[in-house]
């Protein structure tokens, strides 16, 4: 599933008056779209528009029918230590406000995910966490700094 600049550019110019955020976080509306098949008004409210990405991800989906809840950090980019920061986010303190005491000042994306995981908890067997990104899988799955960070 390739998502190109042109579209990428498409969705911007289309969506931006709605949603607002930057061109880049419209790779994850459109990633998500695709992915699990519903239209881009049903997905943007599980993406971060020009926020902030505290927990380390910019996007999210909780698919019932696979029972999986699927946190997502997207890049638009070719390198993957792009990734770098945010899985130190999401490993330092990201799970912790995704799963644990409601933190304070949760922004709009961290709301609505908390909201979801209340609601359909009973849902949820799986919690799996992808990276997104423009390059080459295999330098992702090659770099020894990103391992260590998966790890932890």
């Amino acid at each position: 599933m390739g998502i190109g600049k042109d579209t990428l550019d498409g969705a911007y110019a289309t969506h931006k008056a709605a949603y607002g955020g930057q061109k880049e976080d419209y790779f994850a509306l459109l990633y998500l779209a695709q992915q699990f098949e519903k239209s881009v008004e049903a997905v943007a409210d599980r993406v971060a528009f020009g926020e902030p990405q505290d927990e380390g991800i910019n996007a999210f989906y909780v698919d019932v029918n696979r029972r999986n809840l699927y946190l997502f950090q997207f890049q638009w980019a070719a390198q993957p230590q792009a990734f770098k920061e945010p899985l130190r986010r999401l490993a330092r303190e990201g799970m912790e406000r995704i799963f644990g005491p409601a933190p304070n000042g949760a922004g709009r994306l961290l709301s609505e995910l908390r909201e979801r995981l209340h609601e359909d908890q009973a849902a949820i067997d799986k919690v799996i966490v992808h990276f997104v990104f423009n390059g080459d899988p295999s330098e992702a799955d090659q770099s020894a700094v990103l391992d260590a960070l998966r790890e932890d």
